[in-house]
């Protein structure tokens, strides 16, 4: 789990939609926007990576964002996580 706060690059940071949902679920699909991806969220997918964790959740990728119906998440997600992630800067 990362945790961060949006702050005023909001507009300009990858986001998922409903209309790039279907795009990203399928494999490599976060790969084609990489460029578009803050690199503070680059940094903690990769340490995410280097301690060979099978899951991170991102609130900005794992929530489509223009959906006020059925993507929120549950207070499980946060409950369940091993380990948060808090971006300082």
């Amino acid at each position: 789990m990362l945790s961060y706060v949006w702050g005023i690059t909001q507009q300009n940071t990858f986001q998922t939609k409903k209309a790039t949902y279907n795009d990203l679920k399928q494999p490599g699909g976060l790969s084609v926007h990489i460029s578009e991806i803050s690199s503070s969220l680059r940094d903690a997918m990769k340490l995410n990576w280097d301690i060979e964790c099978r899951s991170f959740w991102v609130d900005t990728l794992c929530i489509i964002q223009d959906d006020d119906e059925g993507s929120k998440p549950r207070d499980a997600i946060y409950r369940q996580a091993i380990l948060a992630t808090v971006n300082a800067d």
